[in-house]
């Protein structure tokens, strides 16, 4: 065991750094013309910090106010500095990395080879590039750094943990305000009870899956009546 804590611990520094030479460039980038506008520079909500607004309202783009009112703290501190913004999402995605070695360390019965690999995958993976280094998409780190979390509680929770179920339940709701990709989650658990080889229990499951839906059909009227008022102002032919 203390082998491993050692390894872990190792692991972590690497990750640490392979998170800062590969994103290093992000610490001189700028906010750019595509959704950084309207999701911030120009987002009259953040700029007052108008955290009632944040959260009843759709704004630009998703349901994401969990997101704002970040953009909104930060905004409120250091004014529109886009190095404080990139900087978050850089520490973000690195506490994500160190989610993501505890949890596949736990689901792979503390296999160091397998966490390695992927930890090592997902802190360097190409695809996280657009989720680090472009400011509005703060909300897939932040989303994520609750949906870990949550998987965290769970099997925190498997472990016979009680408490750790209502853990796993706030967790989801805040990757939800996060963005609102999170109604996922509810599936996700089902594949761990799968790879735990644990019975399937519906009725467990269901806080979840309701939360999950709730968010899923809030999401769609938003839309639509976004969509609906859009047609509505736009101007005649």
């Amino acid at each position: 065991m203390a082998t491993d804590n050692l390894k872990l611990r190792w692991l972590v520094f690497i990750v640490a750094a392979a998170i800062l030479l590969i994103f290093c460039q992000s610490f001189t980038f700028d906010f750019v013309n595509f959704d950084d506008p309207g999701y911030l520079t120009k987002n009259h909500m953040v700029a007052n910090q108008n955290f009632y607004d944040i959260f009843t309202k759709r704004g630009e783009g998703d349901y994401v106010p969990l997101t704002l009112a970040s953009f909104a703290i930060e905004f409120y501190f250091f004014g529109p500095n886009p190095l404080v913004f990139h900087t978050t999402n850089i520490i973000l995605h690195l506490i994500n990395c160190i989610l993501v070695i505890f949890l596949l360390y736990r689901l792979s019965e503390k296999n160091i080879t397998v966490t390695t690999l992927g930890a090592l995958t997902f802190a360097t993976c190409p695809l996280h590039v657009e989720s680090v280094a472009w400011v509005t998409e703060r909300k897939d780190v932040l989303y994520g750094l609750f949906f870990l979390s949550g998987l965290l509680s769970y099997l925190r929770y498997l472990e016979g943990h009680k408490l750790f179920y209502l853990g796993a339940l706030i967790f989801l709701g805040l990757s939800l305000l996060s963005k609102p990709m999170a109604v996922t989650f509810p599936i996700i658990l089902f594949l761990i009870d799968y790879l735990k080889s644990r019975e399937f229990k519906i009725l467990e499951k269901m806080p979840f899956l309701i939360i999950a839906t709730l968010m899923g059909v809030f999401e769609y009227f938003m839309h639509l009546n976004s969509s609906h008022d859009s047609i509505q102002n736009s101007p005649a032919l």
